[in-house]
Formats: structure tokens, sequence, C-alpha cells
């Protein structure tokens, strides 16, 4: 356990680097392994929904190991200011993906199998990236570095680097490129915000909420919507929506007080 944390803290991008290839191995595994619950899109859909899920207590047993449960967020769920706080976000964050993928601010609940089935699949991707990338990662970095407001920018920006490039991996299946590196450029800006709800709330879970609620309903539309194509110009209009919460995620960030760096060795 000792060696784990003093790697983390004398080689913080590296460990941030092997976190974000941990993430993408675990993606591959639940891919894998998503045809032994059926041969059907809805069965492959819930086999890798249950992958996920099975990574992110990997992750969960990972931050217990470290003896960071508490520090990362965890065990707290935040005061009510940071719930009142992220509740408007969320709903804004669903209309505006609503809005600008489907041109509609119609949300419609899942009523086939494969509908919930995405559902699901996208609200355990979105467990699992905020338990890598601002549970573990994030704290990582800012037990390190919060003791100034330019580290804590610094910690924000680079896990947030790595959750974009996380997404890359998506051009392994096959998506064109431009929308990748446009899916990439949005969540960087969404990690900025949750990065602060994180910081701001001491708790994971607000952005847990907002990160599983939002890939969930816009999963679920995608499928109940057999028209729906994804464009540039759509991705364009989400990256111009996100502005305002990026912006109020900076504020959140720049509010955060530094505090004392944890020794290497603790």
């Amino acid at each position: 356990m000792t060696w784990m944390k003093r790697f983390a803290a004398d080689s913080p991008i590296a460990f941030s680097f092997l976190t974000t290839v941990l993430l993408w191995l675990c993606y591959i595994a639940a891919g894998v392994a998503a045809p032994l619950l059926g041969t059907t899109a809805a069965g492959q859909q819930t086999g890798s929904a249950v992958g996920r899920l099975v990574a992110a207590l990997i992750f969960l047993g990972l931050l217990w190991w470290l003896g960071w449960l508490r520090a990362a967020g965890i065990t707290e769920l935040g005061t009510w200011r940071s719930w009142l706080l992220v509740l408007p976000v969320l709903a804004y964050e669903v209309l505006a993906h609503l809005y600008a993928f489907f041109g509609s601010l119609a949300l419609g609940v899942p009523e086939s199998p494969l509908g919930r089935a995405v559902a699901l699949n996208g609200a355990a991707a979105g467990l699992l990236e905020e338990l890598a990338f601002r549970a573990l990662l994030l704290y990582a970095l800012t037990r390190l570095w919060a003791d100034s407001r330019h580290g804590i920018l610094k910690s924000v920006l680079i896990s947030s680097s790595f959750f974009g490039s996380a997404h890359l991996l998506h051009l392994t299946l096959g998506r064109p490129v431009p929308l990748v590196l446009l899916l990439f450029v949005s969540a960087f800006l969404g990690g900025i915000y949750y990065a602060a709800f994180v910081l701001h709330s001491g708790s994971v879970w607000p952005a847990v909420v907002l990160h599983v609620v939002l890939n969930a309903v816009v999963g679920a539309q995608a499928v109940g919507n057999p028209q729906f194509a994804e464009t540039v110009s759509g991705w364009l209009l989400v990256l111009a929506l996100q502005l305002p919460v990026v912006v109020l995620g900076m504020v959140l960030i720049l509010r955060v007080q530094p505090r004392p760096i944890v020794p290497a060795a603790a």
C-alpha cells in the first residue's frame, strides 16, 4: 500500500496514465464479456453494464486499499447546498443534450428492453468513470498540489485531460474521427465541472448522479429515436451549451480554499 501511495506521489502523471489504462482494460474486458449474457443487442448491453459495475467495484477496492475512501469523497454525501447547485445543472445538461442531439426537449421513458439496457450501460459507465477520474485520479493529484489555487486548477485540468483521452477508445469501435475528437473535447469540458462539484461538495456523489443520469437519458433517447444519427453540428452545439456550466465550474474551482498537501509517505 505504501509503495502505491509513494508512486502516486512521486509520479502523479504516470499514476494518472496507468489509471486511464486500467479503465481502458476494464472497458475492453466488459466488451469481451458482454456476449456471455446473450447474443441480442439488449443482452450485450446488459452484459457490458455488468462488466462496468464489476470494474467500478475494482476501483472502489483500490480506493479502500489505499485508504482514500473518505478523502476522495466516497463516504461523504455532500451538503444540501451542493445538491441544490448540482440538480439545476443536471436539468440543464439533460435538456441541452436532448436539444442538441434530437432537436427536442421531450424526455421519453425507455420502453423497450434495448432502451433499458442501454440506459443501464450508460449509467454504469458514468459511475465507473467518476470513481476512476474524480475519486481516484483527482484526489491523487490534489493531495499533492492542493496547497495553492494554481495547483488545484492544474489538478482539475490534468484529470479532465485524462478523462477526455479515455473517450478516444471509441476510435477502436469504428466511430468517425471528427466525432470522437468532439467527444474528447466535450468530455474534457465536462471533466472540469464534474471536478468542480467534487471539490466544492467534498463528495463524489453529486458528480456521479449528474454523469449517470445524463448518460442514461441520452443513451435511451438515442435508442428510442430510430432516425437519430450523430453529427458534427450536434456535437458543436453540445460544446456551445456546455460553456455556461464550464464557467460555473471555474468559478467554483477558484473559490476552493487551498489546503495542506498530504506527505508523500502518508
